[in-house]
């Protein structure tokens, strides 16, 4: 019963700065009586309940646990004199994020080695001697990886602390400009990127553009929502004048938001972490989407520990329901941000002289021309072509007869195979009568696309039945006929054309002109 009394009594001593070696307590006749430890007893009532006794085996285990843990990167923020608080903050938030994702949202940690891999080290593992190293370290990468299941799709999450993006070509993780370091990246790739090398499962995904960023920045010293993006006020030049000659910039934190959107290749959002008094989070005052849906955007979420021991931070739960519905959004193909990449994806991976500046001679809707079909009708002769303008239509094979069955000379035979077409009729757009490789000196709208029989063709076009070749035909009603210059075809159409064809009107314009 002693012992914590002189416990106590050392305590003062060396809080009263008294100069008393511990080589003269361990000379006490105290000491001579105790022996060796050889078994702690942990259930021991006396130890764990026992004023004092429970306070020193407290102090213990804590220590023991320390003595196992290696964090070179702690004299970043703790030095034994002096505390860098804004990156306790930040090593702070990553524990609770990487700690919010497994408990909270049901991720799957994967446990990686104490190995170098694309200049990352796992945050938190064992060496070889078995001390526990703690890799969290300013200006150096590290990182923690997790699975995420859902109705059974399965998303793969690698989360980093301080990972670079440099200027870095367009199928390769990076920016288009200059090089950036969030304090905190979420990099989401589908589960069919599987492999057991994960540096390789997220360079597939960002070659096939089917990666996503989401960026978080520590910001220790702000306390309210207007300090991180300012306020609604417009900003005038009288503002900005002052602004740069202070160097202060109120939505200075705003701006770098929207440029790790913009400069970081496949970022889908960017957020500022602060321990502020804002627990709400509301959206429209935090959160500023770019389009109608969870992503791209920008925001803010208040985050602020709690005194005590596993007491919940302020402000987490809106910080990961907000995560857990980006995942559902990543999850899902039937989004406008899922159709805008994709296109956009496609697009860059274009050839670059597929989009050589162009001007057309007719006019044509808004839509780019790489998307907008061109059928190539063909015509036998110049009559036939001035008899689709006269008659705003065009007829194409669409059923054939059966080959020297009765009747297929009259045009009353049995209807065979569907026509052999490589394209899809009722996606042309715009038409443009040929005749040996040159075209017509007009083009027109495609209007409708309807399926006829032989017998309605030949009412149509007051023709015997008898001149009907196929049992059905594609007839295209046409409308908003304009002049254009003659062009020459021959680089896409065979040499013997026979039937129609689609093209791109991007591959059209690209068609010489034929003099006048």
């Amino acid at each position: 019963a002693r012992w914590p009394a002189r416990a106590t009594l050392a305590g003062t001593a060396w809080s009263s700065g008294a100069c008393v070696c511990l080589d003269a307590f361990l000379t006490s006749r105290f000491f001579s009586e105790v022996g060796e430890l050889q078994q702690i007893p942990f259930d021991s009532q006396a130890l764990q309940k026992r004023e004092g006794y429970r306070e020193i085996l407290q102090a213990w285990l804590l220590l023991d646990a320390a003595a196992q843990i290696d964090w070179p990167g702690r004299n970043d923020a703790y030095d034994g004199t002096n505390r860098d608080v804004a990156t306790l903050y930040e090593f702070w938030l990553f524990f609770v994020l990487a700690r919010a994702f497994q408990n909270e949202l049901g991720m799957n940690i994967q446990r990686d080695p104490f190995e170098l891999v694309d200049n990352a080290l796992p945050f938190c593992c064992r060496a070889d001697d078995g001390r526990m190293i703690v890799n969290l370290k300013q200006g150096a990468a590290s990182f923690c990886r997790f699975t995420w299941k859902k109705e059974g799709a399965r998303l793969r999450l690698h989360f980093f602390y301080n990972r670079r993006f440099d200027r870095r070509p367009l199928a390769v993780r990076g920016t288009y400009s200059k090089p950036f370091r969030p304090d905190y990246s979420l990099v989401i790739i589908p589960d069919e990127f599987e492999d057991e090398n994960w540096l390789t499962a997220e360079r597939n995904a960002e070659s096939q553009g089917r990666i996503a960023y989401l960026h978080f920045d520590a910001k220790y010293r702000v306390e309210t929502l207007t300090e991180v993006f300012g306020g609604q006020e417009v900003v005038t030049a009288a503002s900005s004048a002052r602004s740069k000659a202070t160097g202060t910039f109120k939505n200075a934190d705003l701006y770098k938001m929207r440029t790790y959107n913009d400069a970081i290749r496949r970022t889908v959002g960017s957020y500022v972490l602060y321990p502020g008094d804002d627990p709400k989070n509301e959206i429209g005052l935090s959160r500023f989407e770019r389009y109608n849906e969870i992503v791209p955007g920008i925001g803010a979420f208040a985050l602020k520990p709690k005194a005590g021991d596993g007491m919940r931070p302020e402000g987490l739960s809106f910080l990961v329901e907000f995560v857990s519905d980006l995942l559902d959004h990543q999850l899902s193909k039937f989004t406008q941000n899922y159709r805008i990449s994709y296109w956009t994806e496609r697009t860059l991976r274009e050839s670059p002289p597929d989009y050589e500046p162009r001007i057309l001679d007719f006019a044509v809707d808004p839509k780019p021309p790489k998307d907008t079909q061109v059928l190539l009708g063909f015509v036998r002769n110049e009559q036939e072509a001035r008899s689709c303008y006269q008659t705003a239509t065009f007829f194409c094979h669409a059923v054939e007869w059966v080959a020297g069955a009765v009747g297929e000379a009259d045009g009353s035979g049995v209807p065979g195979e569907p026509s052999n077409l490589d394209f899809d009729p009722f996606r042309a757009e715009l038409l443009v009568i040929y005749h040996q490789s040159e075209t017509a000196d007009w083009i027109a709208r495609v209007e409708d696309v309807r399926l006829v029989s032989a017998e309605e063709r030949a009412t149509e076009t007051n023709r015997p039945l008898g001149e009907m070749h196929a049992a059905y035909y594609y007839r295209f009603r046409l409308a908003d006929f304009q002049s254009i210059e003659r062009r020459n075809l021959s680089q896409i159409v065979p040499r013997r054309p026979g039937q129609p064809m689609c093209c791109l009107l991007s591959e059209f314009a690209a068609c010489p002109r034929i003099a006048a």
